[in-house]
């Protein structure tokens, strides 16, 4: 220690310091910076398990079909599943808290949107695109930050709890859509988030410590599609086996009423699209 000393004082003396802090003392904030994270991912975990005890009254209110609703939640983690790592790479070159901030912001309007939709169209566009775009940005910034704010034993104390946190949102979620569908709207599902939003925003603001950026390179956006398209086939073949059939087709796959891929094909949209992604992948790491 006292060595460490001795060097502080070199390097912080004279004409050339660089200011060097030895001891590198822990934020004070960090444990505030943790509430703030877990009650961002909390929006996320809660929202579709919510959803999903609500379907019964969309349908009869929006007056919709299941295959055309179920796109509310398979379209939300196509459109999270394809943008999350671009989301990871946008916080590392622009900040993290930035990028945070952004998709908290994002998935407030998101829920918004879905809260007021007189059409299952506009709850697609809001619960599935603006939500789940939103959701990419903020949940591997809130990771990030948590790996740069906390140290030691206590980052995997902040890991731990951030875990069971989203484990306890996804398992209460079901619940508290069912005591919101029954005694109030299924609105109110999204209209929690609409709350909560402003409040991860102002809170991360004003208190989480403003994240470096990452050196200025232009974003790379021949690898962000590779990645973004392999990962939208993957996640579609792996949710969507169940509907088009896993080996031999079982329904044919249309988009706006255009027949895509007739159920006559030997094999199912559902191997096209995982083998096409399995391609992408390949030539992404190549790339």
């Amino acid at each position: 220690h006292g060595d460490g000393l001795l060097l502080r004082r070199v390097m912080t003396d004279g004409p050339t310091a660089v200011g060097i802090d030895i001891d590198d003392q822990p934020d004070p904030r960090r444990w505030v910076t943790l509430s703030i994270l877990i009650s961002a991912v909390m929006l996320i975990a809660i929202d579709v398990s919510v959803l999903n005890v609500a379907i019964p009254t969309i349908l009869h209110e929006l007056h919709t079909t299941v295959p055309t609703l179920q796109w509310v939640i398979t379209g939300y983690s196509l459109t999270f599943a394809t943008f999350l790592i671009v989301g990871g790479r946008l916080g590392d070159v622009y900040g993290h808290r930035r990028m945070f901030v952004i998709g908290a912001a994002l998935f407030g309007l998101g829920s918004l949107i879905a809260s007021i939709a007189p059409s299952v169209g506009v709850l697609i566009f809001g619960e599935a695109i603006v939500e789940g775009l939103g959701a990419a940005l903020l949940s591997p910034s809130s990771l990030a930050i948590l790996s740069s704010t906390f140290r030691g034993r206590e980052r995997a104390t902040a890991f731990a709890v951030w875990g069971a946190t989203i484990g306890a949102a996804v398992a209460f979620g079901p619940v508290l859509g069912g005591f919101l569908t029954t005694n109030y709207s299924w609105r109110w599902s999204f209209r929690i988030n609409v709350v909560m939003a402003p409040i991860a925003i102002l809170g991360a603001i004003r208190l989480i410590p403003r994240s470096p950026r990452g050196a200025r390179r232009p974003i790379d956006f021949p690898g962000a599609a590779l990645i973004a398209s392999s990962m939208f086939l993957l996640v579609f073949a792996l949710s969507e086996q169940g509907e088009y059939g896993w080996l031999r087709p079982v329904r044919s796959f249309s988009l706006g009423g255009l027949t895509v891929w007739p159920a006559s094909r030997p094999v199912s949209v559902s191997v096209v699209a995982f083998l096409v992604a399995a391609v992408l992948i390949v030539v992404f790491v190549r790339y």
